[in-house]
């Protein structure tokens, strides 16, 4: 397939889909849902979808579940197949404002050009994560755009204009202010409507140029307006009429599915093939609430003084082993051992309890064959909050009250217990979990937490 703004190789998508297909451990059926969702875009010229490919658009179309593509995806990247994408949304149009291709590129605050407005960056709900071919493979260009929200009232005046192209078309407006732009070249104009209504229809003529139309402002009577745009620049155009405000914020769960930056960051895989990604060291990535959870081994001190250092080490790495493998299969990853102590992130409250109470019989299991000097018990404290992530010597972690919070949870825990905030218990999922897995007895208590003025209710239960 060949044009001016698009370039595929078939040939060597084939190659690149049987390349990832013959490694080991691939998962095959990822990767062929992956390969036939880009034939299928291709074959409805759907270029939006393929420079920007969100894995939640591949499972509609395949029914592969995204926690199976994306693994698949980063191995794609990391075998030079595909590009990953992370992209700045702002929270008003959704357009994307900036985007950079590592973590260490990534930026706490960004400006949108069509909105005029300055924003800092949540991680979860501002950063959207994508693939695309490489463009040895498929070379698309055409800027990705987005779809531009409800709020404004858009209309699609003119689309796909192209080079050297002009088109026309009419809409009835009333009295008020317009914004007309084009979200492919980031063009953009205000329009003034006032005065008594035109009997006639009024025509208006834009020329876009390099980036930028030849009139940004524009005064028209209400009643019907006809819209002609030239198009003399060397890129693709168009053109959209919204009304000229900001439109309120947008809420994450009212936009389709996406990978967010912080997903991304919890599958093992990207730690494997990109751990050295992590954002620059003056750089902070906020986010608005992440699952942190702290444990050590009740009595480790005593354990290490009666057997031994060389022997307390290798029970504290069976230790690890169990809690990492449970922490990995619930969705959560590990941030950072410290001696005998986790400190883990889970993007959701029910995946860090499963993880948790899923340990008590695999610990059980472990215990039965240990003598009693021998035998582990953990103490665990969690909270949600939020957080901002940052890069401590060279690896992701994260920074702020809420990862206090968590770990004096877990100073307050016995052993064998765990001990969680309400932002957790409030959490109507876990709730539900806890019930299914017959925790009925949930102990509450008030305490006081450092740097907070009134005693705070936390709750525990037997984890034994």
């Amino acid at each position: 397939m060949q044009s001016d703004f698009i370039q595929f190789d078939s040939v060597a998508l084939d190659q690149s889909a049987r390349r990832l297909k013959e490694r080991p451990n691939a998962d095959t059926g990822a990767v062929d849902a992956i390969m036939n969702s880009i034939e299928t875009w291709l074959g409805r010229a759907d270029y939006p979808a393929l420079s920007r490919i969100n894995p939640y658009a591949v499972q509609q179309l395949s029914g592969i579940p995204v926690d199976r593509l994306v693994p698949e995806f980063l191995q794609g990247v990391h075998a030079g197949v595909f590009d990953l994408h992370w992209d700045v949304h702002c929270p008003h149009c959704n357009m994307i404002t900036q985007e950079f291709g590592s973590l260490a590129d990534g930026i706490g605050h960004s400006h949108c050009e069509m909105c005029a407005v300055d924003f800092d960056v949540d991680f979860i709900q501002r950063v959207e994560v994508s693939f695309s071919p490489i463009k040895d493979i498929l070379d698309i260009r055409i800027p990705p755009m987005c779809e531009v929200p409800a709020a404004l009232s858009p209309q699609y005046l003119i689309k796909g204009l192209m080079p050297a192209e002009q088109r026309s078309a009419e809409v009835e407006l009333t009295e008020g202010s317009y914004r007309y732009f084009c979200p492919l070249t980031r063009s953009i104009g205000t329009m003034i409507v006032s005065g008594t209504i035109s009997a006639d229809v009024q025509a208006v003529t834009i020329r876009q140029m390099h980036r930028t139309f030849d009139r940004q402002n524009i005064q028209a009577r209400p009643g019907r307006v006809r819209f002609t745009v030239q198009n003399n620049s060397g890129d693709i155009s168009g053109l959209v009429l919204a009304e000229n405000k900001v439109a309120p914020a947008l809420c994450v769960t009212d936009l389709a599915p996406r990978l967010t930056g912080l997903d991304l960051t919890h599958y093992p895989v990207f730690h494997q093939l990109f751990g050295h990604q992590v954002p620059s060291e003056r750089e902070q990535l906020r986010i608005e609430a992440v699952t942190i959870l702290f444990t050590d081994i009740a009595g480790s001190t005593r354990m290490y003084e009666d057997l031994g250092d060389a022997a307390a080490y290798n029970i504290v790495r069976d230790h690890f082993d169990i809690l990492i493998q449970e922490i990995e299969k619930h969705g959560g990853v590990v941030i950072k051992t410290i001696g005998d102590s986790i400190m883990a992130s889970f993007t959701g409250n029910t995946g860090a309890m499963d993880a948790i109470l899923a340990t008590r019989e695999r610990f059980a299991q472990y215990n039965q064959n240990q003598p009693e000097a021998r035998q582990v018990r953990i103490r665990v404290g969690m909270h949600r909050g939020p957080a901002i992530l940052v890069n401590l010597n060279g690896r992701l972690d994260y920074f702020g009250s809420s990862v206090n919070r968590a770990a004096r949870l877990e100073a307050l825990s016995r052993s064998q217990e765990l001990t969680f905030s309400s932002d957790i218990l409030e959490d109507r999922r876990v709730r539900n979990l806890l019930a299914l897995r017959g925790q009925r007895a949930i102990r509450k208590r008030k305490v006081m937490l450092k740097g907070i003025d009134e005693a705070q209710p936390v709750y525990s239960l037997s984890i034994a």
